[in-house]
């Protein structure tokens, strides 16, 4: 079962504002008369790894529930979970701290066993049927 991110509307603005001062930052110096033609080309290819790895993450926001484990992706951020190591699954609006691959502040925390972090924070679109769904997989291992 494969869920999408929620994209909250102040999200999209602070993407937006993120995208267009990277924008104006690396591609005004461009077009100065000052500016050499390898200052020009490696600012243009600065622009276009930031820009392209910002929205691959941003736009590739995933959660999969595989048998044995839910998988969490956005771009190149990737986390396995097996549901054995859950150890606490709870609704939450805070997503300032900690391992997070959100889009939105209605949240799930996910506290887990094993992993760098112990916990990540997702934004599946609908959360309460993700977390039913969640719980139902989890239990089946109990």
């Amino acid at each position: 079962m494969i869920f999408r991110s929620k994209m909250d509307r102040g999200f999209k603005i602070l993407m937006t504002i993120v995208l267009t001062i990277l924008t104006l930052s690396m591609i005004l110096p461009v077009f100065s008369p000052q500016t050499d033609y390898l200052t020009a080309f490696f600012l243009a290819a600065l622009f276009i790894v930031t820009t392209g790895l910002i929205l691959w993450t941003v736009l590739h926001i995933k959660y999969v529930m595989y048998d044995d484990y839910l998988y969490v992706q956005g771009g190149p951020f990737r986390s396995r979970i097996k549901y054995s190591d859950i150890i606490g699954i709870k609704k939450t609006n805070h997503i300032a701290m900690g391992f997070r691959i959100v889009s939105s502040s209605d949240a799930v925390e996910i506290s887990y066993k094993s992993g760098f972090w112990g916990h990540v924070i997702i934004s599946p679109e609908d959360r309460d049927l993700f977390i039913e769904e969640l719980e139902k997989r989890r239990s089946k291992l109990n």
